[in-house]
């Protein structure tokens, strides 16, 4: 096996999201990876599956899902050594756009097997009681928000 994979997959991302995230670790245990498929259950819980998969010694965590899984799973892997990878299954997948990562899952596991991991730029949001979340994508207040 080359390395430990983990998926953490958001099942209501998108009809088809399932389907995609099953193709896609079919594919990357064809190129010889272990591969863990995790599903999120609630809000917030990509964060904390991520954190767990870090810890578990995963080599690469793939988010499987939109901008909103994204970020989530950047969140739980932040400030850390693994990197995190991503399988657009949303309805939009803006991060993904800006990337240049293909929709389709064929092209989305090429990158990921072949692709080197990249750092990029987060920000912080700070609330009032303490809590603190990063986010790469865009924050928009007001009449945006």
């Amino acid at each position: 096996m080359k390395a430990k994979l983990t998926i953490i997959a958001n099942p209501a991302a998108r009809k088809a999201s399932r389907q995609k995230t099953a193709l896609a670790t079919a594919l990357l245990e064809k190129a010889g990876h272990r591969v863990d498929v995790l599903e999120t259950e609630a809000r917030g819980h990509a964060t904390l599956l991520a954190k767990e998969a870090a810890l578990g010694g995963a080599s690469v965590v793939i988010a499987a899902g939109g901008d909103g899984t994204f970020n989530e799973v950047m969140n739980g892997l932040a400030g850390g050594e693994v990197p995190m990878a991503i399988l657009p299954t949303g309805t939009t997948n803006v991060l993904a756009k800006e990337l240049g990562i293909p929709e389709d899952v064929n092209g989305a596991v090429d990158c990921i097997l072949s692709c080197r991991p990249k750092e990029i730029f987060l920000a912080k949001l700070a609330f009032p009681d303490g809590v603190e979340r990063k986010f790469f994508l865009m924050a928009g207040v007001g009449f945006d928000a």
